[in-house]
């Protein structure tokens, strides 16, 4: 918009409601942004809403693949149903640059329905309240500063005003808090939302997500019995591995079967010492006659990885774990 010819006025609204574990409102807040043509001519342009964080570069920590989660603030884009998210490229770039010139921005098109900085267990999310509307978003990641930005059109007519009302969230990554926001006003009221801009999107359990929901529902079901979440993962890791237990004993069957064969293969190798394919056909008919599938030993184990791989996932990605005590061993069960 031309800044000559606008004016715009800004109101926050902070949320008055106690913050609750089951109730998102204490961390619901309104944005409304009002603009105005204060010129004799029409105006089209853009009206930009932004979330923005500085960042101690040496403060963050990125996360690894078997390590810890890492406090590495990323910044959110939900376009329809895909979710970009993006951080700091590395050294040189990162990976994709291939040595090039680091790429800081991103820009997506489309229905918005959430912009958002997210760092580890927290969020700070923007989003239209009457529902997703036609326009861009626009991500940055620098290593010392995230910025999400909203970009929607507005046209105003000579002397017209418009007022754009948003949700805010600020809070905890607690998957039933984000799942309620559809249930629940962003005022301080608590009278039900327009629109639901499915936040829990923002939890990132990667390839595992139908997994990890399961394990988060049981973890969450230890918890409400015994009352301690170092218990709850205990007794979630033995249950999962009581589950696996059929394929835990197939694949040892199987290993013992191939065990006792191998000494007959040794001998066929002895046998047919230069004729590899004398030595397939004769292991082939030892393993029909013994009754040995060769896969049975590493693919019972092969089918329980996505599982062991969704259970990490859970545990590293839980809200509900963050600032938790274990007995006195341990004073928060997300620390490293």
């Amino acid at each position: 918009l031309v800044v000559e010819s606008v004016v715009s006025s800004t109101s926050f609204t902070w949320s008055q409601a106690v913050a609750s574990e089951t109730d998102p409102t204490g961390y619901l807040s309104t944005l409304a942004v009002t603009v105005k043509n204060v010129s004799s001519n029409a105006q089209t342009g853009e009206l930009g809403v932004h979330a923005i964080r500085a960042i101690v570069p040496d403060a963050e920590q990125a996360p690894s693949m078997f390590g810890g989660i890492g406090n590495q603030a990323s910044v959110l884009c939900r376009v329809a149903d895909d979710v970009l998210r993006k951080t700091p490229p590395g050294e040189g770039g990162g990976f994709l640059s291939c040595g090039g010139a680091p790429q800081y921005d991103e820009e997506k098109k489309g229905p918005l329905h959430f912009v958002g900085i997210d760092q580890q267990y927290f969020l700070t999310a923007i989003w239209p309240k009457d529902g997703a509307v036609e326009g861009r978003c626009l991500v940055t990641a620098k290593p010392a500063e995230r910025q999400a930005a909203l970009f929607m059109p507005v046209t105003l007519q000579a002397g017209e005003s418009v007022t754009r009302n948003f949700g805010v969230f600020l809070g905890p990554k607690e998957l039933n808090l984000l799942q309620a926001i559809g249930t629940h006003g962003p005022g301080a009221d608590g009278t039900p939302a327009v629109f639901d801009p499915q936040l829990e999107k923002t939890v990132d359990f990667g390839l595992w997500a139908v997994i990890c929901k399961v394990l988060i529902f049981f973890l969450r079901f230890f918890h409400g019995v015994i009352g301690n979440w170092g218990l709850s993962i205990i007794l979630l890791t033995v249950m999962v591995k009581l589950l696996l237990l059929p394929l835990t004993h197939r694949a040892m069957v199987s290993a013992e079967s191939m065990k006792k064969l191998q000494p007959k293969m040794e001998e066929i190798k002895k046998k047919y010492p230069d004729d590899r394919e004398k030595q397939n056909v004769e292991t082939m008919k030892l393993y029909t006659e013994g009754k040995v599938n060769p896969l049975g030993g590493c693919l019972p184990l092969l089918l329980q990885l996505p599982i062991w791989a969704a259970l990490f996932t859970t545990l590293r990605t839980s809200y509900e774990l963050y600032g938790e005590p274990f007995y006195g061993v341990w004073s928060d069960l997300t620390s490293k």
